[in-house]
């Protein structure tokens, strides 16, 4: 008979469900002809996703049917896989290969600063930092005036990374 778990509830802000898997997917169960007449799979107990926040593994107790017997077990190890989204916000943009003689200013955003949503496998986003990231602008060649630069985003590749914006302006002055 296949095992199905059931879940109520809804996974805490920034968490989605990857996957989840039981290692018990059948069981084999005895009762009366009447009892096993109803019977379409057996399910675990209610899983609340609200207090599920971390990837790893759950006991669950069958929950077994009056009438059945399932002999070989009455529980089952469930693995949650979460993916987590999370806002890493101020982080300095860099410039770099400024000729020597000119200095950068930061038109928009004004503080040099920009927001990162990291999305990825909770287990890796949960350790992550800012100083995980760099982000920066090349001035190479520019000259003399106010430029849109493209960022660049460096980071872990095992995540994915956007930006809250594509470009920045910059001014560029002589020291």
């Amino acid at each position: 008979m296949p095992v199905k778990v059931e879940t109520k509830g809804k996974l805490p802000d920034g968490l989605t469900l990857e996957d989840m898997d039981v290692n018990v997917k059948e069981v084999e169960i005895f009762g009366t002809s009447t009892a096993l007449d109803d019977i379409k799979e057996i399910k675990t107990e209610v899983i609340d996703l609200s207090k599920v926040n971390k990837t790893g593994t759950i006991e669950a107790k069958l929950d077994i049917p009056k009438g059945i017997i399932i002999p070989e077990t009455s529980e089952v190890a469930i693995s949650v896989s979460l993916k987590q989204t999370k806002v890493f916000k101020d982080i300095s943009i860099s410039a770099e290969n400024t000729a020597d003689n000119l200095d950068v200013q930061f038109v928009q955003p004004n503080q040099g600063q920009m927001s990162i949503t990291v999305v990825g496998n909770e287990e890796i986003v949960r350790e992550l930092r800012t100083t995980n990231f760099h982000i920066r602008v090349d001035t190479k060649d520019l000259e003399v005036g106010e430029h849109r630069v493209p960022i660049e985003i460096e980071g872990p590749d095992d995540v994915d990374i956007e930006g809250e914006m594509k470009q920045v302006t910059i001014e560029i002055v002589e020291k």
